[in-house]
């Protein structure tokens, strides 16, 4: 009787727990995404659209050189980190990643020094700061409380960096881009103390010790394929705004940067479904489990996340004018079209995320995924400059949303072809 009514107490307890989860990550994710929607506008009624516009430079840049450091480990580890149960294993495997970090940093600040002295020197200022935000990349544990399934650990070391930094930002006088760019880059710092000291309270430690190069050095190649995706898919979604600054000027980035918050906003509301759905994936995949079973599995989670992007999406699309006014202050035809296209392309890279996640990672296809990307990236970089010459933001934009299309249809089209060879 005693054992079940334990045993009923713990299966209420996982079922909360499995729910929580859910809020933590969208809470988590949320903060990432939807913080810039309300910094961004105020930021660029102290620096102005072209200042704005070197800081947002320096900020994508600086995204860019965080998605190579931290190489995926958050989904392409997770399955190995959830096998282990010992302490001592999962510190190995942690201080592995650490190690595979660091090489990651030194391969990647040569290519920032030569970006800021040679390409965009206006950025120069911000080198010595954009250097240490990437060293505290390197030791910043998120990709561990992801991988883990630790979403209430990931959820308050993001509000909390978040919060800080929002309300520093907003009481600050000084009205310079550096000021403003290591403020931003200091939410890294809260999240590197905060988050090693969770770590070290849950008996996590970095162990130097014989053959963790080599390990290192597995973990990097072990990862490459599910890395080089996520690389090529951000060379179009993180590198055209570069792009658009050398074709145009920098109040185009101004413009691009502004309207694409609300595009990564949307699409952040439905991250932290994805990430939870895909880490209880893997937990839960058997040898029994089929690829045509998962395969209408993830479309039909698919469908749903589609359709309830819809009715987020097209109140803002009918009233881009109001959003227009909110976050430029004045009302833009040409403005009005950016924040329309940027609504819009979360619907396809919604279908994207959750496809690649929830069937090709899943499944073990991450060259298919590789491929289709790659096509897209190509496709993209080819015409980037041209469009962006042409017709500024709204042509990159549009762009995106080709892009996306294409890839989505590659990504079916290859994984049909997969079925039928099974």
């Amino acid at each position: 009787m005693a054992n079940s009514y334990t045993h009923h107490v713990n299966s209420i307890i996982r079922k909360l727990t499995s729910k929580l989860d859910y809020v933590y990550v969208m809470i988590s994710q949320g903060t990432n995404y939807i913080f810039p929607i309300f910094i961004f506008p105020l930021i660029i009624n102290r620096l102005g659209l072209s200042k704005f516009g070197v800081f947002s430079l320096g900020i994508v840049t600086f995204q860019f050189f965080n998605l190579i450091i931290e190489y995926g480990f958050a989904l392409s580890v997770a399955k190995k980190l959830n096998l282990i149960n010992e302490k001592n294993q999962q510190s190995e495997l942690y201080s592995s990643i650490i190690i595979s970090k660091i090489i990651l940093f030194f391969l990647s600040i040569i290519f920032v020094a030569f970006f800021f002295f040679f390409i965009e020197e206006e950025l120069g200022e911000i080198f010595f700061v954009f250097s240490i935000g990437l060293i505290l990349v390197v030791f910043n544990p998120s990709w561990y409380f992801q991988a883990k399934g630790s979403f209430r650990n990931l959820c308050f070391i993001s509000l909390s960096s978040k919060l800080i930094t929002f309300l520093i930002i907003y009481l600050n006088s000084i009205n310079k881009v550096e000021v403003y760019f290591t403020i931003y880059i200091g939410q890294y710092l809260f999240i590197f103390i905060v988050g090693n000291y969770l770590l070290f309270k849950n008996d996590l430690r970095l162990k130097i010790q014989k053959g963790i190069f080599s390990k290192s050095v597995y973990n990097l190649k072990e990862g490459k394929n599910f890395f080089l995706s996520n690389f090529m898919a951000s060379l179009y979604t993180l590198l055209t705004p570069v792009i658009l600054g050398i074709a145009t000027s920098k109040a185009e980035i101004g413009i691009y940067n502004n309207v694409n918050v609300l595009k990564q906003g949307i699409a952040g509301l439905f991250a932290p479904i994805l990430q939870v759905t895909y880490t209880r994936t893997v937990k839960s995949i058997t040898l029994s489990s089929t690829v045509q079973a998962q395969f209408k599995n993830s479309l039909l989670i698919i469908s749903g996340l589609i359709g309830f992007t819809l009715l987020v999406v097209l109140p803002g699309v009918f009233f881009a004018d109001w959003i227009c006014l909110y976050m430029f202050k004045e009302i833009n035809q040409s403005y009005i079209l950016a924040i329309r296209l940027s609504l819009i392309s979360p619907i396809f890279i919604i279908f994207n995320s959750a496809f690649s996640s929830l069937f090709l990672l899943v499944t073990d296809n991450s060259k298919t995924m590789l491929k289709s990307i790659m096509v897209g990236s190509v496709v993209c970089l080819t015409f980037s400059f041209y469009i962006s010459k042409i017709y500024g933001a709204v042509g990159i934009l549009s762009l995106l949303i080709f892009v996306e299309i294409l890839v989505a249809i590659m990504f079916l089209l290859n994984s049909i072809r997969l079925i039928k060879k099974v």
